[in-house]
């Protein structure tokens, strides 16, 4: 941790809420925008944690006016051609295809790999989803909401990003029982590094009157926790809720140490090794040039491909 990191016990082992108080005495700062990751099941709360903590979250969000936003995701609307773990037996395909229907921010659910709480959060009052048809975030207050709206199709994690904007913002990011590989927001450092397989890749999705490509889909994060080595000086505090562990983190300041890292020789520093993810494996391939772009979807439907910048 930085040297002004706090470490604080955030309530004893039986007690489980959490309140704007405690946010604040973790290092989070009233006013700036924050990026929440979650694992209500870790915590100890189960769903019945969930009011509470959204509860808190949106008294925070209130206080001066900061945002908080929640990733929101539904894979569920990609193209099945582009599954490589594994990948879809060809004659399967257009059964598949047919039954992908296009994204609706008021009704897709979240996909439940990103637990419960994101898909309870989404659903609450007050609350906007992004309308991006694969990597919408949800958020409430003034200023998460115009940012979650602004996402734009190409880059979804790039500057313009609701990511982008926590960056700009100096935000801070929450992790409540989590650990690195749900850092969401290692992904914008991913897209903006000199060497961006993220950017050379380009993933098709369902839209309401078809199927559309959006460029700078980006990779897994499951080697996301190589960023324990550098996000020391970017973490604001950590403090335990009942036996779990709860950190704030600077956005700005992760995402700087994790780009210095990525642009000094090592631009697959964030990979899964080769040849134990299929995923990675194909950004790894991209940056030995061995491909010049990297495409999850129909082959019979890719277009020309983007420029990479």
């Amino acid at each position: 941790m930085s040297e002004h990191a706090r470490r604080v016990v955030l309530t004893d082992p039986g007690r489980r809420e959490i309140t704007v108080g405690q946010l604040e005495a973790l290092g989070l700062r009233p006013g700036r925008p924050l990026l929440v990751h979650t694992s209500l099941r870790r915590l100890g709360m189960g769903r019945d944690g969930a009011p509470a903590l959204f509860d808190a979250l949106a008294a925070w969000s209130a206080r001066d006016g900061g945002g908080v936003i929640v990733p929101s995701f539904s894979w569920e609307t990609e193209d099945p051609a582009g599954w490589i773990d594994p990948p879809l037996p060809r004659h399967e395909l257009p059964a598949r295809q047919a039954m992908v229907g296009p994204f609706d921010p008021a009704s897709t659910p979240v996909h439940t790999e990103l637990g419960f709480f994101p898909e309870y959060f989404r659903r609450q009052p007050g609350v906007t989803r992004g309308t991006h048809p694969s990597l919408a975030f949800a958020g409430i207050g003034d200023g998460a909401a115009a940012a979650v709206l602004a996402q734009p199709m190409h880059l979804p994690f790039g500057p313009e990003s609701p990511l982008g904007w926590l960056y700009e913002q100096s935000g801070q990011v929450l992790m409540v029982a989590t650990d690195l590989t749900t850092m969401t927001l290692l992904h914008l450092a991913e897209t903006i590094a000199p060497r961006s397989y993220v950017r050379a890749t380009s993933r098709r999705v369902r839209v309401v009157g078809g199927w559309a490509w959006y460029h700078g889909g980006p990779s897994c994060g499951k080697a996301f926790g190589r960023a324990a080595a550098i996000w020391g000086p970017a973490v604001a505090g950590r403090g335990r809720i009942g036996q779990a562990e709860v950190t704030a983190v600077n956005a700005r300041e992760l995402v700087d140490l994790a780009l210095a890292r990525l642009a000094t020789g090592d631009p697959a520093w964030l990979l899964c090794d080769q040849g134990t993810c299929p995923c990675c494996d194909r950004a790894h391939s991209w940056l030995r040039a061995e491909t010049d772009h990297i495409w999850y979807g129909d082959p019979a439907d890719i277009p020309s491909a983007p420029r990479q910048g």
